[in-house]
């Protein structure tokens, strides 16, 4: 569906499929009901002309590769729900800035948002450091700041694959 540039999505719908939006480069918004609470495996990868994406307040799982590739995506908000980021979820996400990680978050997986080279600025509102996978935040910006409540500050220093990034 190279020409697809948008879709309604009924109502109904709970996940979104594995690769359901792969390589469709044309797409440029997709608006996703409230009801959906997972986004499966290379759901948008590669959808290079998404830009933004307003996700549901449903939603609680963002699974592996779901949007990768996404080189001009620059804006999303991750709903309070989500407690899970699979590996390499936002890799290659060129145009990413800044990213709110929210409070109940468990785990990010391994290169999660590596290859953002844009991404200055993650905030991440859980007092108890997610595990984190390996090289999350590699080849980010090089100015890369990563902001955590301020009494989980030594917590997140010692926090295994999190101490990487303590300076």
């Amino acid at each position: 569906c190279y020409d697809l540039k948008s879709i309604d999505i009924p109502d109904k719908v709970t996940s979104i499929g594995n690769e359901a939006f792969y390589n469709c480069s044309a797409l440029e918004s997709i608006p996703l009901p409230e009801g959906v609470t997972s986004i499966e495996n290379s759901t948008f990868e590669g959808c290079s002309s998404l830009e933004s994406i307003n996700l549901p307040t449903s939603l609680n799982c963002i699974r592996n590769y779901a949007f990768r590739n996404c080189s001009v995506l620059t804006d999303i908000t991750l709903p309070e729900g989500v407690t899970s980021i699979g590996n390499r979820a936002f890799c290659n996400c060129i145009s990413l800035e800044s990213i709110n990680l929210p409070d109940e978050l468990e785990s990010i997986g391994d290169r999660a948002f590596y290859g953002s080279s844009n991404l200055a600025t993650v905030t991440c509102l859980a007092t108890t450091p997610p595990e984190l996978g390996t090289s999350v935040f590699n080849n980010c910006s090089t100015n890369l700041q990563i902001w955590v409540p301020t009494a989980s500050v030594d917590d997140y220093k010692q926090a295994e694959n999190w101490n990487a990034y303590a300076n």
